[in-house]
């Protein structure tokens, strides 16, 4: 008669496997849990980012409008202001006179926008004019 295998593993090996089992479990709860994370930081660092770009972007406004009075108040008058970049150059007013220049550099929107000027008023065309947004509503009621 021949012998038959034992029908049963040994405990040996059985605790081996129930151990692997435990840890594979482990790693993929981690990676689970690790990719829930992932889902919620990721929006919330890429808001937290536009936020600060469009900060940032009003305040460059909010320094060329500051030279923009300055110079009217230097001119005398408001003499026509058509791009930005005429404040950071010495202006001629005639009459062998100039004024300026008014920035040292003219400041660039982090987002890749464009100033323009209207009749003193700066807008971005990414951003829009800081006097549109909420912001400057915020910083009113402080």
């Amino acid at each position: 008669m021949t012998e038959q295998p034992p029908e049963h593993v040994p405990p040996k090996k059985k605790t081996g496997l129930i151990i692997a089992l435990v840890v594979a479990g482990v790693l993929m709860l981690c990676c689970c849990v690790s990719g829930i994370l992932a889902a919620i930081a990721i929006p919330t660092f890429t808001a937290t980012q536009a936020n600060a770009k469009a900060r940032a972007c009003f305040a460059n406004q909010r320094s060329i409008e500051g030279a923009v009075q300055e110079y009217w108040a230097d001119a005398g008058e408001k003499m026509p202001l058509t791009k930005v970049e005429q404040l950071a150059e010495p202006i001629d007013v005639g009459g062998g006179k100039s004024l300026g220049p008014y920035l040292d550099e003219v400041p660039a929107c982090p987002a890749d926008g464009v100033y323009s000027l209207d009749e003193g008023r700066v807008t971005c065309s990414v951003h829009g004019s800081y006097a549109d947004s909420s912001d400057s509503e915020d910083e009113q009621t402080d």
